[in-house]
């Protein structure tokens, strides 16, 4: 049995004490609802950035933990459309929240009609607001990494990727 809990079991359990026990606590609901508020409407990229920076910059141990673990866990389906973009050359991005966005204007058949149409410039680009910190450094590589089997794939080429 814990010190809480001999407390709790004790009839002297008084105003003060229950505020000591949930100090914690609010700190913590503080700062999720900072949380909350700062992330607003944002998906993608830009909400991992805005959990990231909470993390970051928090200096209480356990509201960084959480600020980690919600970070970890919101960055799967993030990693998976990278994963996909980066190892077969699909853009898989139904919500428009990865650092890649298709420009659909730009058709492959009208390359043989003009060799110099912006169509292996412009069709992939950046979306400049959706790309985390901890791949800025790292765009040029996730663009032109999934632009290249991109083209081998339109090329009717077969890329296999396994994970070893």
């Amino acid at each position: 049995m814990t010190q809480l809990d001999t407390e709790f079991n004790n009839a002297d359990l008084s105003l003060q004490k229950v505020w000591f026990y949930v100090q914690n606590s609010i700190r913590i609901m503080d700062a999720l609802k900072k949380l909350v508020i700062e992330a607003g409407n944002k998906k993608g990229g830009a909400l991992l950035n805005v959990i990231y920076r909470l993390m970051i910059n928090s200096s209480d141990k356990s509201i960084k933990d959480l600020f980690e673990f919600i970070l970890e866990k919101s960055s799967v389906p993030y990693i998976q459309i990278l994963k996909k973009w980066i190892f077969e050359g699909i853009l898989d991005d139904n919500f428009e929240e990865f650092i890649v966005k298709e420009n659909l204007e730009f058709k492959k058949e009208q390359v043989s009609e003009d060799l110099n149409n912006l169509y292996w410039l412009e069709r992939f680009t950046f979306r400049e607001d959706m790309i985390p910190n901890f791949l800025l450094k790292y765009k040029d590589k996730v663009l032109h990494t999934g632009k290249y089997l991109n083209v081998i794939r339109e090329c009717g080429r077969d890329i296999k990727y396994s994970a070893a």
